[in-house]
Parts: structure tokens; sequence; C-alpha cells
């Protein structure tokens, strides 16, 4: 906040928020909409808001910079960010003894228009290291001139190979074939509400099954050999998941 008086308005707006919830659990998502970290005194700040405010303590969100983040030194520079914060959160006398991650606005990927199915990026989030993930409902805002807009051709998830599918026509369901569904293939074609709820369904059937390769046991193979079985994850993809699931396994046992 850069003046006091900015700090009271947003107290007396979170006391508002408060009230309202008529004492009912409230979690408060702090975004820092920079380019660059925030100082200490901005991290402080924040982190005694979430104390007084929140009854889940959630670390600040970057979105600015996590959203182009990189596998190498950029991931690195965001662990270090989040070392300090859980060390500043320590010295307000609330230890992290269980740590939750969630992966907030993930997006599947940006596939060609035409490409008929297109590597699905969302539902990795588990393997590198999420508990959880929420698709992607906050478009970035680009300012450009206008243009006559064309629809973007609606995909389907297919849990067998992780692609999205561009199906066209009823014929073309015969490439997909979803071990469970509650909705009818052929009423999603063109329906854009339908195509993401049945996608959301999907991601959640998949989430299901996760756990035993998360944690493997009696024979089971380690999430990375499953998810190298699916014909659309792509190597990268599996050589940044190695890298940063080492990574996030390590930060949680510090």
């Amino acid at each position: 906040m850069a003046s006091k008086a900015r700090e009271e308005d947003f107290s007396y707006d979170l006391n508002s928020i408060r009230r309202a919830s008529r004492d009912k659990p409230l979690i408060l998502l702090q975004e820092f909409y920079e380019t660059s970290y925030p100082s200490k005194k901005q991290l402080e700040f924040l982190i005694r808001t979430e104390h007084s405010y929140s009854d889940v303590l959630v670390l600040p969100l970057v979105s600015r910079i996590t959203d182009a983040l990189d596998a190498g030194a950029g991931f690195e520079r965001y662990l270090k960010f989040l070392r300090e914060t859980m060390g500043l959160v320590e010295t307000f006398n609330k230890v992290l003894n269980e740590t939750y991650i969630h992966g907030i606005n993930v997006s599947p990927g940006r596939p060609k228009r035409v490409s008929p199915v297109s590597p699905n990026h969302s539902i990795l989030s588990f393997g590198f290291g999420a508990d959880s993930f929420g698709d992607l409902h906050r478009p970035k805002v680009i300012v450009k001139e206008p243009q006559e807009e064309r629809p973007v051709p609606q995909r389907l998830f297919y849990r067998g190979d992780y692609g999205d599918h561009l199906i066209k026509s009823k014929a073309g369901l015969a490439t997909i074939s979803p071990e469970s569904t509650g909705f009818s293939l052929q009423e999603c074609l063109g329906n854009r509400n339908l195509t993401r709820l049945y996608n959301a369904e999907q991601h959640s059937l998949e989430a299901t099954t996760l756990p035993r390769y998360i944690e493997p046991g009696r024979g089971e193979p380690d999430v990375e050999r499953y998810v190298s079985g699916k014909q659309y994850v792509e190597r990268d993809t599996l050589k940044q998941m190695r890298s940063l699931n080492a990574s996030v396994r390590l930060q949680r046992r510090l």
C-alpha cells in the first residue's frame, strides 16, 4: 500500500467482508499485481492482513510473474520468494504444519486452431506437485484493434491419451471413448457450456485415480511413468515435471 490512508480503506473493506460472512469460513486471496516481487515491507503488510482476516493462511499470489515462469532460474527465484514468505509467516507465530498446493487459473494450453488433437497441460498439474487445480477462467486482457471474432472450436478431453480432441461431427466421437461420463457426447458438440462441464468431469475422474501413482505402492508406477504412457504428453513437459516435482517435494519436507 502506498499510504496509511489506503491501508485504512483496505482494512475497512475487509472488515465489511468479514461482517458479511457472518462467522462463515473466510479465505483471503491476495494478488500482488506487479512484475517484480514485493519488498519486505509490502510482504509484511500482506502477511499481517492474511493473519488478521483469513481463516486459512494463503501465500500472496504473484500471477504476473508465475504466468511467465520457466523451469530453470525463474522457478528457483520463485521458490526463494516462497521460502522468504514462509519464514516471515513464522515470525508472526504461525507455523505452517501442513501445506496444500492449488493451481489457480491453469491453462490447458494453446492449441492450433486446426490441430485435430492438442496436448492437455492442465491435467498434468498433479504431476508437477499440485494437490488440485482450477481451470482457466481469467483470460489475459490484451488491447488490440477491433477485428472480426472467430469462434474458438471446442475440444473434448480424453483420459486415455491426455489429448484435447477437436471433434466437429458425430462420426468424430469414435476417436474418444470415455470409461465413464454422465454426459451425452453428441449433445456436447457445438455446446460450449456442456463441453466445459464434460471436460471438468473427466479431469475430476482422472484426479481420483492419480493419488496411487503420486504415492505409489504395491508395485504401481509413479506418476511420471504413468503419464509418460499417455500419447499426447510431450517429452519436454516430462523433463519439466521431473525437475519441478522434485523441488516441490523437497520444499514440503523443509
